[in-house]
């Protein structure tokens, strides 16, 4: 996409990959050309701002009417999409795949890091940024990409429902920010009723795929065992 000012205004052409630069002028003039670089060959993505190089020859022939050489810079309308997945503790969470949707269709993914970070260069626009892993409860949250700039919306997350619980389980006001999740029914309130409700569901899907959140015994992050239902126990005879 091209776009040209100045006196005896020339006609770009693109050839495979390259722009041609094509006037009728009668003496030497200047142009300024702006190049939308909205896709590159290799995918490769052209920050804006980045400038080229370019020479203005004759083809063979043609009689010499000039020579000259300038600078393309490179115009993009998108922006980078930069935040990170945590839980309240402030802990990250590694490889967890994030798809951005414009408008209910899917344009985008990234991949968490080890620091639970993740990044995108999306165009601009308006997306929903959906975690989209088992272990976490359904969460979204919805941003605005700008030309060249960064938006980094920040999203907790918390363990799956469990089946018959109408929210997702929190954590004891008793317990903050040690990412563990003891009032697991979601109720809001830890009692005896969250201890029960963690062994019941025990060998559950909702409770073994947040395993992260229910590690009270230390012992396994990856499982939840017998050994978390007693120790999430404990946990409420200290709390009282």
């Amino acid at each position: 996409m091209l776009s040209e000012t100045g006196a005896g205004t020339p006609v770009f052409k693109t050839v495979e990959g390259m722009f041609v630069l094509e006037t009728t002028a009668d003496e030497p003039n200047e142009w300024t050309a702006v190049v939308d670089f909205q896709e590159t060959r290799d995918g490769v993505d052209i920050a804006p701002g980045t400038e080229f190089t370019i020479d203005i020859t004759q083809p063979e022939g043609v009689p010499f009417v000039g020579n000259s050489s300038g600078v393309v810079t490179a115009v993009d309308g998108r922006g980078t999409v930069s935040g990170s997945l945590t839980n309240t503790a402030g802990e990250g969470y590694r490889g967890v795949d994030i798809a951005f949707y414009e408008n209910g269709e899917r344009t985008g993914t990234a991949r968490t890091n080890g620091d639970g970070v993740y990044a995108e260069v999306l165009p601009a626009g308006g997306y929903e940024v959906v975690p989209e892993d088992d272990q976490f409860a359904p969460t979204s949250t919805d941003v605005t990409v700008q030309n060249d700039e960064t938006t980094v919306p920040n999203i907790e997350l918390r363990p799956p429902s469990l089946p018959g619980a109408d929210s997702p389980p929190t954590q004891a006001a008793a317990f903050p920010d040690d990412g563990l999740y003891e009032n697991v029914t979601g109720d809001g309130s830890f009692d005896i009723l969250d201890v029960q409700a963690l062994f019941d569901n025990l060998g559950a899907a909702p409770v073994q795929n947040g395993a992260w959140a229910y590690n009270f015994s230390g012992l396994d992050p990856e499982r939840v065992s017998i050994f978390d239902v007693q120790a999430l126990f404990n946990r409420l005879q200290s709390a009282d």
